[in-house]
C-alpha cells in the first residue's frame, strides 16, 4: 500500500467511509515484512520515536506468523495513527526521531512542538550554524542562550558587534562571569601582513589580497595589490613590514604606462591608505609588524566581546572577516 493509499484508508476510518479493517489483514510472508516496512516509513506516525517500536517490527519481520506480534504491531500503529490525526500540526512528520536526540556534548537551542529538545552537536565534527531572521525577531536572544553554553563546554567564544553594549549583559552569567572579558576594537594589535604561525607568506597574501578584494570591491587591482605585497616579502624581512609600509610601497610601485593600470593602482593605495587611516594609523591597531594577539585571543577559553561601533561599517566588516580568516588559514597550515 502507497503512502497516499494509507492515508486514504485513515480517512475513511476517521469519517466511516468504508468498514475499518485492519493495515496488516490477510498479509503473509514477504507481502507481510513489506507492509511492515511501508509503515515504519511513513514519517507521521514516528514509529522511530520509541526504541521499543523498532525491536517490535524487527521481531514481527523475522516471525510474520506470530499472531500475538501482528496484534501489538495493530495497535501501535491505531496509537501512533490517532496521534497523528488528532495532532494538528502539519510539520509532524518532519521532526527529527526522538532517539537521534540524545547527544553526549551538545547544546540546547530550543524546544520541538513535541516536546523534545533540539540539541546541536559540541565538538570537532561540529558544522557551521546561521542564525537569520528580520529586525527584532529573536537573533540576539538566541545567541544570549547559546553562548553561556558554549563557554561552560569549554569554548572560545568571540563576539563583535557594531551595536553598542548588545551582548554587554552576557558578562554578568554568574556561571560565565570569570571567563568573560570586554574592550574596544582600538585596544587590538594586529598586524596585518604577519601570517599565521605555519602559514606561508605566499598563502597569505593571496588570502589577504582577496579579503580585501571583496570587502572593498577591488577585483580589478587584486593582481596588481598581490604584486606588490609579494615584491615586499621578497625585499624585506618580515619584521619590518606592516600596513603602513605596504601602503608606501605600493604608492611607488612600477606599474604599466597605460591610464587604466594608473587607475588600479590608485584604486588600491587610496583603499589601503583609507583602512590605515581610519583604524587610527601610526598609532593604530595595524600599525604592528609582528603581534600574537589573535593567536592569544584565540586560545583563550571563554568569552571575548569587541565593541567596534565607532568604526566605519566597511572597515568593521573587514575586520571581523579579517580575523576569522586568520584563524581558518592558521588551522589549515599551522594546525590547531
Amino acid at each position: 500500500m502507497s503512502r497516499r493509499g494509507y492515508r486514504r484508508n485513515i480517512y475513511r476510518m476517521m469519517t466511516g467511509d468504508g468498514r475499518r479493517r485492519s493495515l496488516l489483514e490477510g498479509l503473509q510472508g514477504q507481502e507481510y515484512v513489506l507492509r511492515l516496512f511501508e509503515l515504519f516509513q511513513i514519517p507521521e506516525l514516528r514509529l522511530a520515536d520509541d526504541p521499543g517500536n523498532i525491536a517490535l517490527f524487527q521481531q514481527a519481520a523475522m516471525n510474520p506468523e506470530d499472531p500475538y506480534l501482528r496484534e501489538l504491531v495493530v495497535q501501535v500503529v491505531e496509537t501512533q495513527t490517532a496521534k497523528w490525526v488528532t495532532s494538528g500540526d502539519v510539520f509532524l512528520g518532519h521532526y527529527p526521531p526522538k532517539s537521534s536526540l540524545t547527544l553526549p556534548r551538545g547544546i540546547l537551542v530550543g524546544v520541538m512542538p513535541t516536546g523534545d529538545p533540539i540539541v546541536l552537536p559540541f565538538g570537532a565534527n561540529a558544522g557551521h550554524l546561521g542564525i537569520h531572521g528580520p529586525t527584532r525577531k529573536g537573533k540576539t536572544s538566541l545567541l544570549r542562550f547559546i553562548v553561556p553554553q558554549l563557554v561552560r563546554l569549554g569554548a572560545c567564544v568571540v563576539l563583535m558587534t557594531h551595536k553598542p553594549r548588545e551582548f554587554a549583559s552576557l558578562m554578568g552569567v554568574p556561571t560565565i562571569r570569570d571567563l568573560s572579558e570586554l574592550f574596544y576594537w582600538y585596544e587590538m594589535i594586529l598586524a596585518l601582513t604577519d601570517p599565521a604561525r605555519g602559514v606561508p607568506k605566499d598563502k597569505w597574501a593571496v588570502d589577504l589580497v582577496d579579503l580585501l578584494a571583496r570587502n572593498y570591491s577591488l577585483f580589478a587591482s587584486r593582481r596588481l595589490l598581490l604584486g606588490s605585497l609579494n615584491n615586499l616579502y621578497d625585499k624585506s624581512p618580515l619584521e619590518s613590514i606592516n600596513l603602513e609600509r605596504w601602503c608606501n610601497y605600493l604608492r611607488g610601485f612600477e606599474t604599466g604606462r597605460g591610464l587604466r593600470e594608473q587607475g588600479y593602482k590608485e584604486s588600491g593605495w587610496w583603499t589601503l591608505q583609507t583602512l590605515f587611516i581610519a583604524t587610527g594609523g601610526k598609532e593604530g591597531i595595524f600599525a604592528y609588524s609582528r603581534s600574537n594577539f589573535l593567536e592569544r585571543l584565540f586560545s583563550r577559553p571563554g568569552l571575548t566581546v569587541i565593541e567596534g561601533q565607532s568604526l566605519p561599517p566597511e572597515h568593521f566588516s573587514f575586520l571581523s572577516t579579517y580575523m576569522v580568516r586568520w584563524l581558518y588559514m592558521k588551522r589549515l597550515y599551522g594546525g590547531q
